[in-house]
Order: C-alpha cells, then structure tokens, then sequence
C-alpha cells in the first residue's frame, strides 16, 4: 500500500503519484523500515550525549539532530511563485477589459444605429474566453496529458462556437469536431499502452472520449450534419476503443472507472 505524505490519502493501486497533489507516494513497508531506523539512531544518538555534563551542548546537539531527522516526516514546502501568478492576474485582467470593451462599442453602435446587435463583438468574447482557458490550463499543476486533452478540447469547442456564430457552419460540425475527438481518442489510446500505470491513471480521458464520439453521429442522425462519413468514423474508433478498454483492462482500472464515474 502507498500513501501520500502531503494529503495523508492511502492508495490500493499501482499508481505513483497522488492524485490531487500530483506528489511522489511512498511504500508504506519502506517507509515502516525507515522510520525504525531512524528511531533507533535517535534513541542510540540521545542515549550517548546523556553523559555530558554541559547542558548547552545538549540542546545544541538536540535542535540540529531534530531538525534534520524531522525533515523525513513533513514535505517539503513548496513556495508560489508570485510573479507567475501576478502575470496570470494581469492577462486575465486584459482578456476581460478588451472583451467588454469590444461588447460595450458594439451595443453603442447597434443602439446609435436602431439595428440588430452584430456578431463580430461576440467573436471576440469566444476568443478571450478561450485565451484564458488556454492560460488556466497551462499554468495549473497537471500532467502532460491532461493538458493537450484539456486544450485540444476547447479547441474543437471553440471552432464549433465561432462556426455557429456565422452563416456556413457545416465545416465545423461535419469535419473539425468528429475529426478533433477522433484525434484526441487516438492520442489518449496511443499514451495508455504498454504501461498499467498509464493505463489506470488515463482510462477515464479514453472512456470520455469514446462517449463523446456519439455527438457527431447523433447530430448526422438529426440531420444537423451533411457528410456522414467523419461521424460514422469517429463514432466507430470510438465503440472499437470501448471494447477494447473494457477487455484488456484488468480489475484495478475497472473499479477506479466505477469509483469516477460513482457507480
């Protein structure tokens, strides 16, 4: 059994790394064998410094043993770095200025004019919207894979939306998004092979996924896409992806599968 020193979670599973702080996890047989050591070189250490008579030298030697010995039960603090947050602060802050700066002149001019309201503002709002899901993705402490899947999510998303804003929207439902769900299963199948742990720890992107894969069929089935063909592609590598999750995964995946989905 592994547990994580930061959280105090203990983990029945082959992963090595915490999943909420992303930490190392220790062996609890290692961290037992250690511990007994350094107990007793503590106890023979104390021990052996009882013959002296000089009480400072006693406390002198008690705080520098302590603190080093007590390095071994606490982690390691790990500071913020301000400056990166400060600058995180600041594109937020101009993200939002320029896209209610944009919205505020097209009502102006919309009301000044007694027309509709335009679309352009509204390409800008998705686009400053997108740019700050871009900057929170990359600044959090995630996995690699995570954060390609989180930002080529929001990307198909993001086309979708700008698409639907104008007039000839089809190249987007019928090609962008099945193919970009189709690439983002490949990717997420292609990084869970050959290793278990990758296999336990990715499983939930590889099963999103292949669920996700139904849209593009399910709106070619409402006649809201043209061409078939990506959507049936998409929607097949999906199916194939789930069975084969469900196959070749062992016991271990299957319930943390069911432990993230809360059946």
């Amino acid at each position: 059994m592994r547990y994580c020193k930061t959280c105090g979670i203990h983990y029945r599973t082959p992963i090595h790394s915490c999943l909420f702080c992303n930490n190392t996890l220790e062996d609890m047989k290692l961290e037992a064998t250690q511990t007994g050591q350094k107990e007793k070189q503590l106890d023979s250490k104390q021990t052996n410094y009882k013959e002296f008579d000089a009480k400072s030298d006693i406390e002198l030697y008690t705080e520098h043993n302590f603190s080093n010995d007590m390095k071994f039960f606490y982690p390691a603090m790990k500071l913020e770095r301000s400056r990166t947050r400060s600058i995180q602060k600041v594109l937020y802050f101009f993200l939002l200025l320029g896209s209610l700066c944009c919205l505020g002149i097209d009502l102006f001019y919309t009301n000044a004019s007694d027309s509709r309201l335009e679309s352009w503002s509204l390409y800008v709002l998705f686009s400053c919207l997108f740019g700050a899901i871009i900057i929170h993705t990359l600044s959090k402490p995630s996995s690699f894979l995570n954060k390609v899947y989180q930002i080529g999510l929001c990307t198909c998303l993001f086309l979708v939306a700008i698409a639907l804003l104008g007039r000839n929207y089809h190249w987007a439902l019928d090609y962008v998004l099945p193919f970009g769900l189709l690439a983002l299963n490949i990717l997420a199948t292609c990084c869970i092979f050959g290793s278990k742990e990758r296999m336990f720890q990715y499983s939930i992107y590889v099963f999103g996924t292949s669920m996700l894969a139904f849209i593009p069929l399910l709106l070619y089935f409402l006649s809201v896409i043209t061409t078939g063909w990506p959507a049936l592609s998409c929607c097949l590598y999906g199916v194939l992806t789930l069975f084969g999750l469900f196959f070749f995964s062992n016991k271990e995946v299957k319930e943390e599968l069911k432990r993230r989905l809360h059946c």
